[in-house]
């Protein structure tokens, strides 16, 4: 077996053996050249830049609110009397202000019953609204009233009479008890004074002898008025009976038609008479009030 298997291995070198006469090309020498070295490329890089998120700063600006408007305001300069119409003739007053009151103007009259100019004011705390006397003595506002809206207002009632007390002891030769006639003052709200000449319990006129009968009122050293009559009923205020009223105009009351208002306070009535020749006289200080 061994002899067989050396036979056969000739054989079969010989059939792989390249045939005679074909040169054999030598197989390439091995180079030396190192093989080339692929260099890398360098792939272009772009950078996108990505917009950057830019945070916009909004500056808020607060802004303020205006400053509410300052409801405007009138200073009460002295005790002031607040009415329900503008003037004295709306009577009686509501309440009295003291002096530094604070209040809001809301209306203007420039003319008042019986005159001067008017504001109309709200009061605080309590909201009591009413009139004031505008006059500069009286109020100091920060506004011009005669800005202010002009209010109508009702007509104010008549004035209450004037109210008179007798103040002293009456003096004067009325009083002396040998005359032969008599004097009788008579008071009344509405006439205010009647003289009265009596003799014998028998009232005494132009005809029995009376020649006149003056009367005169004084304030101080003034007199404020005089009224000479010369016919029974021989009023203060004129009349032959009945005897006159109080003389008013535009709600205030006055010493005659045209003359001086009547103020309060003390006056001295003095009353003189002629009968026959002889000489009477009255005298007496009254004290009058105005509601």
């Amino acid at each position: 077996m061994r002899t067989i298997a050396l036979l056969v291995l000739p054989l079969f070198l010989f059939a792989c053996s390249p045939a005679a006469g074909t040169p054999v090309t030598p197989p390439p020498e091995p180079s030396n050249t190192p093989p080339a070295t692929m260099e890398p490329t360098a792939t272009p890089f772009f950078v996108v830049e990505e917009p950057t998120a830019t945070t916009t700063v909004v500056e808020q600006t607060t802004q303020t609110p205006p400053p509410a408007p300052t409801a405007p305001s009138c200073t009460i300069l002295q005790d002031l009397n607040l009415r329900s119409g503008p003037g004295t003739a709306y009577r009686p007053p509501i309440l009295v202000l003291p002096k530094n009151s604070i209040v809001t103007p809301l209306g203007f009259n420039p003319t008042g019953i019986p005159g001067g100019s008017w504001v109309y004011v709200e009061v605080s705390p309590g909201g009591q609204k009413g009139w004031v006397s505008a006059g500069n003595q009286f109020v100091s506002c920060d506004i011009n009233l005669s800005s202010l809206p002009s209010l109508v207002v009702g007509t104010p009632l008549p004035p209450p009479l004037p109210r008179s007390a007798i103040s002293s002891t009456p003096e004067g030769s009325c009083a002396d008890t040998g005359l032969e006639y008599v004097c009788e003052v008579v008071f009344s709200d509405e006439g205010w004074i009647q003289f009265k000449i009596l003799q014998n319990g028998r009232e005494l006129g132009q005809a029995d002898g009376v020649e006149q009968v003056s009367f005169a009122v004084i304030r101080g050293e003034n007199v404020v008025y005089e009224i000479t009559e010369l016919a029974k009923d021989y009023c203060i205020f004129g009349g032959n009976g009945p005897c006159n009223p109080w003389v008013v105009e535009n709600y205030t009351y006055r010493w005659k038609a045209g003359g001086a208002a009547v103020q309060p306070g003390e006056y001295l009535v003095s009353i003189e008479s002629t009968v026959n020749g002889i000489l009477l006289t009255w005298r007496a200080t009254f004290k009058i009030t105005l509601p």
